[in-house]
């Protein structure tokens, strides 16, 4: 079994501020970088932006990010909604129908 690749909180919140636009470009650049795909680093992100020290080191980039975040939440429940797999809740987990 493989495990994610650790990535240093501090490089991918450098590397957000670089790139705050998701593109493909971005994403080619994620998966040399880090070995990962764009949906696992997001993942990634929005848990390093949770964090006391994130909002720390960099309080304006947390804030967008967040906001980004929060903006795509409705698009992504409408998303699960139509593909059968139930809803996405507020912490962003799947939730699977009964």
């Amino acid at each position: 079994m493989s495990t994610s690749p650790v990535v240093p909180a501090h490089d991918l919140l450098l590397f957000e501020a670089k790139w705050p636009q998701h593109s493909a470009a971005k994403a080619q650049e994620i998966e040399a970088r880090w070995g990962l795909s764009a949906v696992r680093y997001y993942q990634v992100l929005a848990r390093v932006s949770a964090s006391p020290a994130a909002v720390a080191a960099d309080p304006f980039l947390v804030a967008r990010i967040r906001r980004q975040r929060a903006g795509r939440a409705p698009l992504l429940r409408e998303s699960a909604e139509h593909s059968g797999l139930g809803s996405i809740a507020s912490s962003g987990a799947l939730e699977l129908p009964a």
